[in-house]
């Protein structure tokens, strides 16, 4: 079930929305690098060798990476938050009304109330 925040509740989540969208930030960049290993060695290798333990291993750990991704996203979801589609870097909250009714930037320090839903997928 979504959580629905009030301003005060929306600022507690603060530290637990930064330590989530860090770790999202470097899976996302984890899950980048091993997607370009993959390409490398499959476009280096032949037939036989793209079943080698090398290439089973990235897939693995790009698999890992990919189910953490998604179990974030879970947490997000749980707090009643989101991350904007438009805007990467921006997590919505949402707010009393069970609309997204707040907004926090990575690196903020304060959440911010959301002035209008146009744009924010409300």
């Amino acid at each position: 079930m979504k959580q629905a925040n009030n301003k005060d509740d929306a600022q507690r989540l603060v530290p637990l929305l930064d330590s989530i969208f860090r770790e999202v930030a470097e899976r996302r960049r984890e899950a980048r690098l091993l997607e370009k290993q993959l390409a490398a060695v499959k476009q280096a290798s032949t037939t036989e060798e793209n079943e080698s333990d090398h290439l089973l291993q990235l897939r693995a750990q790009l698999a890992m990476q990919r189910r953490e991704l998604r179990l974030a996203q879970k947490e997000f979801e749980r707090l009643g938050c989101e991350v904007d589609e438009h805007n990467p870097n921006r997590v919505l909250i949402l707010g009393p009304n069970g609309r997204q009714t707040f907004r926090w930037d990575a690196g903020d320090a304060a959440v911010q109330r959301i002035l209008s839903d146009v744009g924010h997928g409300a």
